[in-house]
């Protein structure tokens, strides 16, 4: 008893300058409501059976209905009636000329019919091939982009690679949508400039995990911390991608009006997010949509945050540069909340001042979902069902053990040997995240059997030599979240596995074709 006593006030005295660095706040006016930039996804049929749920009222093709919590909605109306957004923050009168669409409207509009399939010669990956670039003009897709941390190197590297070799001419991204670090990669792809895909390399390139994240040693002070790392510095990394720090700080002093060209020399990334998703009379359908998926924390619902959306509403009409701080926020926001993986990273919150309602707690979309579609998926008609999917998922599609000095895939015996309640969390996290990751890609063949659906992973890295190192891909720290070394040859991996012979007529082979229902047949 005395000995047990000793050692609980040794370990008070060791963890007494230690506490919970508590969770992230964001402010984003406009997040909640029912035409708010956060949607809840509307459970499937058959979830809602399983449920006893009631079915929503009938709704147009494509459109995303948002699903709050009863009486949140009327609740939020109420405080927006009484409240009013402040004057900064209003529409402006008279309206621009260029209507903004709401979210429905939107999603419905960029609908466009895909090409037809052709005919299946039985080959792996020859489905959607254009050989030559014959095709009159690049075929609308979608491109979902899964969690996995440092792993979104070989992403970056992946898609950056594959834009310079002008895979963009072939295939368009209409829809775009990510959780955890692919909601960061989605935002610089939405972006879609040269610059952005410089950028989107450079911010998977750190010279030190300390530029990103403040990581606790040894990692069993999570208990007391509640997180492995704190996550500020990632936080200020993306707000500075969005928007170059001194510039907006001096719009916000200065006030008064900014003209688009002032929003695309403050916050140039969101200026081209907006751009990219602008309705005008000259362009009846926007080019793409970005959405980054969450989980929120209370009543464990998926959440759509509309990035493109966000962007829009500080670029698209005469803004101010309140309007446009309160757009930085939001993204990073919803770029850090759908990365807010518990135990690993600190949490973050979302309040919405403007509707009067307080801090609510997000965690990592892969908690649900790795993969999603923003709900498109399961609207999809006869005219878009052949719209292609192209899934990238950031990272190895196996768990990994530890051999030496490198990481690779197989069984881990020292699970076996080791008891402490840490480990044995951070093990199950790990196949719980793998099953989900693999599951989701598997699953978009249940709303779209036939249709083509490409993917690619970090499989095989550990066989990858680095042309600059003569090294294969390992963590230096086997306990880094972000280890420099590892993302920059993962972010070569991904280059390579983009690169592809034979020129731009045959950049579809950087991905793999998922199965059809009929090619599978019983054998699921």
């Amino acid at each position: 008893m005395i000995a047990r006593a000793g050692l609980a006030a040794l370990l008070g005295l060791l963890l007494a300058g230690c506490h919970s660095t508590g969770p992230i706040v964001f402010n984003c006016d406009g997040f909640e409501g029912p035409q708010g930039y956060g949607q809840a996804e509307v459970p499937s049929a058959y979830v809602r059976q399983i449920r006893g749920e009631p079915d929503p009222a009938p709704a147009p093709a494509g459109q995303w209905k948002a699903a709050a919590p009863a009486g949140l909605e009327a609740a939020i109306e109420k405080a927006q009636a009484e409240n009013p957004l402040p004057a900064a923050l209003q529409p402006p009168s008279p309206p621009s000329p260029e209507r903004i669409l709401t979210l429905d409207e939107a999603l419905a509009q960029v609908r466009e019919p895909a090409p037809p399939a052709k005919p299946d010669k039985g080959g792996e990956d020859d489905w959607l091939d254009l050989p030559g670039g014959a095709a009159p003009g690049p075929v609308a897709a979608d491109l979902l982009l899964s969690g996995g941390g440092q792993w979104g190197a070989f992403g970056a590297g992946f898609l950056s690679q594959l834009n310079r070799a002008g895979f963009g001419q072939q295939y368009k991204f209409s829809i775009i949508t990510g959780v955890s670090t692919g909601a960061f990669q989605a935002m610089f792809v939405g972006a879609g400039a040269p610059e952005d895909y410089a950028a989107l390399e450079r911010v998977y390139q750190p010279k030190a995990e300390s530029l990103l994240v403040r990581r606790y040693k040894p990692s069993a002070l999570a208990v007391v911390t509640g997180e492995m790392a704190a996550i500020g510095r990632l936080r200020v990394a993306l707000e500075d991608q969005l928007c170059a720090p001194a510039a907006l700080a001096q719009a916000m002093k200065a006030g008064g009006t900014l003209s688009r060209a002032d929003v695309l020399r403050i916050c140039p990334m969101v200026a081209r997010l907006a751009e990219a998703g602008l309705v005008t009379t000259q362009r009846p359908k926007p080019d793409r949509l970005v959405f980054i998926g969450m989980v929120r924390a209370d009543d464990g619902r998926f959440i759509a945050a509309n990035a493109t959306q966000i962007a829009l509403d500080a670029y698209a009409r005469p803004t101010t540069p309140a309007r446009l701080r309160n757009a930085q926020q939001c993204l990073a926001a919803i770029g850090l909340a759908s990365a807010a993986m518990p135990l690993f990273y600190q949490q973050v919150q979302i309040r919405d001042d403007a509707a009067r309602v307080g801090p609510r707690t997000y965690y990592d979309g892969g908690v649900r979902q790795s993969v999603f579609e923003a709900k498109l998926a399961q609207d999809r008609t006869n005219a878009d069902v052949n719209k292609p999917i192209f899934v990238l998922r950031n990272g190895p599609t196996a768990l990994l053990t530890r051999e030496g000095e490198q990481d690779q895939p197989g069984a881990d015996p020292k699970t076996n040997g080791t008891a402490d309640a840490l480990n044995a969390a951070l093990r199950a996290e790990k196949i719980v995240v793998n099953q989900v990751e693999v599951q989701s890609i598997a699953d978009l063949r249940l709303t779209n059997p036939e249709g083509p659906v490409y993917f690619v992973t970090a499989d095989k890295f550990h066989q990858f030599t680095d042309p600059a190192t003569g090294k294969t891909c390992t963590k230096q720290d086997k306990d880094a979240m972000f280890d420099p070394t590892f993302m920059a040859c993962l972010q070569k991996f991904g280059m390579a596995t983009a690169t592809v012979p034979g020129g731009r007529g045959h950049l579809i082979d950087a991905w793999r074709r998922l199965k059809t229902a009929k090619e599978v047949g019983g054998r699921r």
